[in-house]
């Protein structure tokens, strides 16, 4: 989660501060619509490590997933 950090902070449109609710929560009121389970692209492990399945071999092992889109069009373009 540190180099998250590090990136969320570098960029132009990121605050002073960051929320990140533990897992299986988020940070709406119960009244909010629609219900919710918990959120998408917190800082918790859980949500960074996911399979990632291709036809052809990997260059690197593991993959961020902010990296999947630039992994497609490299393999795309070959």
């Amino acid at each position: 989660a540190l180099f998250q950090c590090k990136q969320l902070f570098a960029s132009d449109r990121s605050g002073d501060l960051v929320v990140s609710a533990n897992v299986g929560y988020d940070l709406r009121d119960f009244w909010e619509i629609p219900e919710h389970k918990g959120s998408h692209g917190s800082l918790h492990k859980d949500h960074m490590h996911v399979p990632i399945l291709m036809s052809k071999p990997l260059l690197q092992n593991p993959i961020r997933t902010t990296e999947v889109y630039r992994i497609i069009r490299q393999h795309l373009d070959n």
